[in-house]
């Protein structure tokens, strides 16, 4: 009886401790189109994605920041937690990412999913982006959209059309400081890569000869220099003597040098003369 007694006074005493604490649920809520978000406090991850399994599109609405002369604004509703986010995803189904929608947040590492086309303006400006890979769907990148961030590597997709003013500048911690501008880009204001609070650290620009004025332009206005690149009729590229697989391959570097094609009876007599085998490898 005494054993039951203190089995029953232990439970109370459990409830009674259980009942005063607080467990603090993940926020969420919707953010557009077709589209809701939830933080993950425990592991500071911003998720966004389709707001019902029977849609398969959806928008991040826009935000407009708050400007010097007081207009209206409307807050993201993830700002509130700013302290509690370090890394934000962005699911499949995802089409457009709203003006303003992650400025100043403390965000470190974005996931960008394939289906995205639009980076409307503002959306990442002073964000503490270490990296961000901005799929090849993108066609559009909005004004000051990706200016002022933390980026070690900047690398425009192949698909972009349209880039907005400021749209990179002020992103001081490249590591790479060559740009390579896709032969797609229709739109290429000159202070796509300056800053008015500082010039980005971007020291050259490589442009297609059909978007050349435009960029010696923005290349002047960051006092970078800039180069023509050549697309070839085999598909490569060529800036001066230099000679690349793919733009990818342009923006990090990796110079092609092909190698002398011998044919066989020029790899035999070399085989003969030096005594080693000559090795003939296909393309």
């Amino acid at each position: 009886m005494k054993s039951l007694l203190l089995f029953i006074g232990c439970l109370l005493l459990s409830l009674q401790v259980s009942a005063g604490e607080t467990v603090q649920e993940n926020p969420s809520g919707s953010c557009g189109e077709n589209c809701k978000w939830e933080i993950n406090l425990t592991t500071q991850e911003l998720s966004i994605g389709l707001a019902d399994s029977g849609v398969t599109t959806g928008s991040i609405q826009d935000y407009p920041r708050t400007w010097r002369d007081g207009d209206t604004t409307t807050t993201a509703p993830w700002r509130d937690y700013i302290n509690n986010v370090k890394s934000l995803t962005i699911n499949e189904g995802i089409t457009s990412i709203g003006a303003w929608a992650f400025e100043d947040m403390n965000i470190k590492t974005a996931q960008l999913p394939g289906t995205l086309t639009t980076i409307k303006d503002g959306a990442f400006h002073s964000c503490n982006l270490n990296s961000l890979d901005i799929p090849d769907s993108v066609t559009s990148i909005g004004a000051w959209a990706i200016s002022h961030t933390k980026i070690k590597e900047l690398i425009l997709p192949e698909n972009l059309e349209t880039i907005g003013g400021y749209a990179f500048g002020g992103n001081n911690k490249l590591t790479d400081k060559v740009v390579i501008v896709p032969e797609s880009v229709t739109q290429l204001p000159e202070s796509a890569f300056y800053s008015e609070y500082g010039q980005t650290e971007v020291t050259q620009i490589i442009c297609s000869s059909n978007l050349m004025e435009k960029c010696k332009k923005a290349a002047a206005k960051t006092g970078a220099s800039v180069m023509e690149y050549t697309k070839m009729p085999n598909g490569r590229f060529q800036v001066g003597n230099n000679l690349y697989l793919s733009l990818s391959d342009m923006q990090i570097g990796h110079v092609f040098t092909p190698k002398r094609i011998y044919t066989v009876q020029e790899a035999e007599r070399a085989s003969k003369k030096t005594g080693n085998r000559v090795i003939i490898r296909y393309r």
